[in-house]
């Protein structure tokens, strides 16, 4: 009978003592980069990659980001590293058939409790990334030269149109 009654008590207090997480998970911070070596920052092309680092408040099951380029689906799936704690990087590389134009996304997520946070679709600090695939041009150009009125010793105007 002791044995039932400490039992029973057990039971109690273990129900009394235990709160059941309902609260949802939020991103304190989301940022987005890429590993382009060029100078032009904010910017990326076909084969470089797309980092979104997010970071919760509390521990949360593997995120899920949906990316867009210039308003388009992307064609690589991106890929997911818990890099510490509650920090994950989403990782996508663009492809030759991604649209140019600004990249954007939309984060799913949940705690482990399997409460779900409100989507984030914003960067929470620093800038925009941008898919440029479209390869510079230029163009030189000389009046001078098409209408004949050029010597040996005379200067000749140039023109160059970068785009």
């Amino acid at each position: 009978m002791r044995f039932i009654l400490s039992l029973i008590l057990l039971v109690l207090s273990s129900q009394l003592f235990s709160q059941a997480d309902t609260t949802a998970p939020t991103l304190t911070s989301v940022t987005i980069s890429s590993n382009h070596a060029g100078e032009e920052s904010g910017v990326a092309k076909a084969g470089e990659n797309i980092i979104l680092t997010l970071t919760a408040n509390e521990t949360i099951s593997t995120p899920s980001v949906t990316f867009k380029s210039g308003g388009s689906a992307i064609t690589n799936s991106p890929t997911y590293t818990n890099t510490s704690g509650n920090t994950w990087t989403a990782v996508y590389t663009i492809h030759s058939s991604d649209t140019d134009g600004n990249v954007t996304f939309s984060i799913a997520f949940s705690d482990t409790a399997g409460n779900v946070g409100t989507p984030v679709t914003a960067v929470t600090s620093g800038g925009t990334m941008k898919v440029d695939k479209t390869p510079p041009t230029v163009s030189i150009s000389s009046s001078d030269v098409s209408s004949g009125d050029t010597s040996n010793d005379s200067n000749i105007n140039v023109s160059f149109t970068l785009s």
